[in-house]
């Protein structure tokens, strides 16, 4: 299902990703709802492996919530699609966590295992499955992006509260769509405290 929202301002939206509550992490860092109030979103996207629904409710207090399903959520199947599509500002933004299928998520599980992190490995995923999108936004690797890839934007905001190795700090995304449709974004780095 798609959303098409045209607010005829500027949309404000935080990106959030991989919060893992509490299958790897216990709660929320304590700077990071605050900060996101600080923001002022209009929305926030959230791109998967939320685990359970307490974690949205604690979004939604600062904003509304659009979410997919990441390979850890699996309380919300089947009611949480794996990807969405949202149109703001006449700006096609196409939603995804990026593990793709069950056979992939784990080919690339051994992979990270024998050869750590690589991105050409979940790149094509991602491509595909944004294909013709504005704005990929995707979660899974904890790793920051925020890069143009052929006229997409190619956005991951990385995790919330888990790093995915030492020195790559906590983050979250802010794009901003402007009314005539430009988007800017940039990745927010926070310290858990």
């Amino acid at each position: 299902m798609e959303q098409r929202v045209g607010t005829g301002k500027e949309i404000v939206i935080a990106v959030v990703s991989d919060s893992h509550l509490p299958d790897r992490c216990k709660e929320l860092p304590k700077s990071l709802l605050p900060s996101l109030k600080a923001l002022q979103p209009d929305l926030i996207l959230h791109a998967g492996d939320i685990v359970i629904p307490k974690v949205i409710d604690l979004f939604e207090e600062v904003a509304p919530v659009v979410m997919v399903r990441g390979n850890r959520d699996i309380y919300f199947f089947p009611f949480v699609p794996r990807k969405k599509e949202l149109y703001l500002n006449g700006v096609w933004i196409a939603l995804m966590h990026g593990h793709a299928n069950v056979l992939k998520y784990l080919v690339n599980k051994v992979r990270y295992i024998l050869f750590r992190y690589r991105l050409d490995w979940f790149l094509p995923t991602i491509l595909h499955e944004g294909e013709g999108a504005d704005v990929i936004i995707y979660g899974h690797t904890h790793r920051q992006m925020n890069e143009w890839h052929n006229g997409q934007l190619l956005f991951n905001p990385g995790s919330v509260t888990i790093s995915p190795e030492n020195g790559v700090p906590l983050s979250y995304g802010v794009l901003k769509i402007s009314e005539a449709g430009e988007v800017t974004s940039e990745i927010v780095n926070f310290i858990n405290w």
